[in-house]
């Protein structure tokens, strides 16, 4: 006969504590720092320093918030890394100012954006758990007048998200995470030795994984720079 003292231990190993089991096998695994995710990424700051985990392998571009494009601008901050076989990753050593991270996964499948992230004296913790979003690609036509307009540097500010249009003033922007978005283009040229910028700005532009329409973009001269 089984001793009484001992009958509800044995009750709770052998119905209790395997239901806990099965349940807690249904969870997210812990990612790094205590991050859980099922579908994107989780990212902590903190004491300056970047950390997070991927569900699934992934690239990851930390980039300025005021970054356009290397044509345009090249004292720009920008760094890329991947994650490791555990989809973690770690940005330390970063200089102080705010950043936006861009996340694709290895099989261009999906991605996110995470912007704002501030580091420097007044930064202050932060954690973000983003879901990964299908990626999109726009294709962009630039004109000056009625022509097309070659060269332009059509880009999304405070990203890496940056295409030069060819000789039909025609370039594309790919592997976008779906989302809408502030489109800016620019074009330089000169009259008299005198620098000239040409600009053009497109607000709200839906960028979709089911296709977009052409965005077509007149550029206007702004005051000659400086």
């Amino acid at each position: 006969m089984v001793n009484s003292r001992i009958l509800p231990f044995l009750v709770f190993t052998g119905l209790i504590l395997p239901l806990v089991l099965l349940c807690s096998g249904n969870k997210p695994a812990p990612l790094a720092g205590g991050l859980e995710t099922t579908n994107g990424i989780a990212v902590r700051v903190t004491d300056g320093v970047i950390t997070g985990t991927a569900s699934v392998p992934s690239s990851i571009i930390i980039c300025d918030s005021g970054y356009s494009a290397p044509a345009l601008d090249t004292f720009r901050f920008a760094d890329t890394i991947t994650t490791d076989k555990n989809g973690e990753f770690t940005f330390s050593e970063i200089p102080y100012g705010t950043y936006t991270l861009i996340v694709r996964s290895a099989d261009l499948t999906g991605g996110c954006i995470i912007p704002g992230i501030t580091l420097g004296n007044n930064y202050s913790d932060r954690y973000d758990s983003v879901p990964f979003v299908p990626l999109a690609a726009l294709t962009i036509q630039t004109f000056t007048a009625s022509t097309p307009c070659q060269n332009t540097v059509v880009f999304i500010r405070g990203t890496t998200f940056n295409t030069i249009t060819g000789y039909d003033g025609i370039g594309s922007i790919t592997h976008i995470p779906s989302g809408t978005y502030r489109i800016e283009a620019a074009y330089r040229t000169e009259k008299d030795l005198i620098p000239q910028l040409h600009t053009s700005i497109a607000n709200g532009v839906a960028v979709a994984d089911s296709g977009s329409p052409i965005l077509v973009m007149h550029l206007l001269l702004e005051n000659p720079e400086e």
